[in-house]
This record gives structure tokens, sequence and C-alpha cells, in this order.
């Protein structure tokens, strides 16, 4: 499917459509979707195009609010949350320093 006929069915731009496409080339991309001005956004992970299509066709809605990451440029060892070993069960959580 292009980008074009992506767009008949969907409330997103041609624009943001390749910008999600050229990342997706790339890496998978974690996609946050607002509903509504007041909503909790979804957040997902995404790593095939048409995937997250889908999902957009399905639940997007014109006055909603879409932003996306690339995993790859995110999500790195030295900003996990939580590094686990199951090799000798060790866990290495990062916690805040305190104040």
């Amino acid at each position: 499917m292009t980008d074009e006929s992506a767009q008949s069915a969907l409330p997103i731009s041609p624009r943001t459509l390749a910008a999600l496409r050229a990342a997706l080339e790339q890496s998978p991309v974690i996609v946050e979707l607002r509903l509504g001005e007041h909503a909790e956004p979804e957040r997902l992970f995404f790593y095939r195009y048409e995937l997250l299509l889908d999902y957009l066709r399905r639940v997007a809605r014109p006055g909603d609010s879409l932003t996306a990451w690339r995993f790859d440029m995110t999500c790195t060892v030295d900003n996990a949350v939580v590094r686990a070993s199951p090799l000798n069960e060790r866990v290495d959580l990062q916690e805040d320093e305190p104040a």
C-alpha cells in the first residue's frame, strides 16, 4: 500500500506516514497515540509498517495526537531501568540518586 492510499483512510498527513515508514526501515518504533485531548496515551511497539497502519486505521481519529520514537535511538543499555542476567540471577536496578 502506498502512503497516498493509506492517507485516504487515516487522519494523518502523508508527510507523517512517510516519516514513520522511513523510521521503520531503520528500527522498530515506539508509538504514543493520545486518543482525544484529555485521554491517557496508548503506547505500542511496532516493527512493521503494515501493522502500524492497521492499528492506526482501527484506532486513530481526527483530533488525536501521535508521537513516535525509534527504538534503537531511545532504548539503550545506558538508560535501561532494569538489566537482568538469568545466567547468574543478578539484577541491576537503576535508581534515582538521593536529592
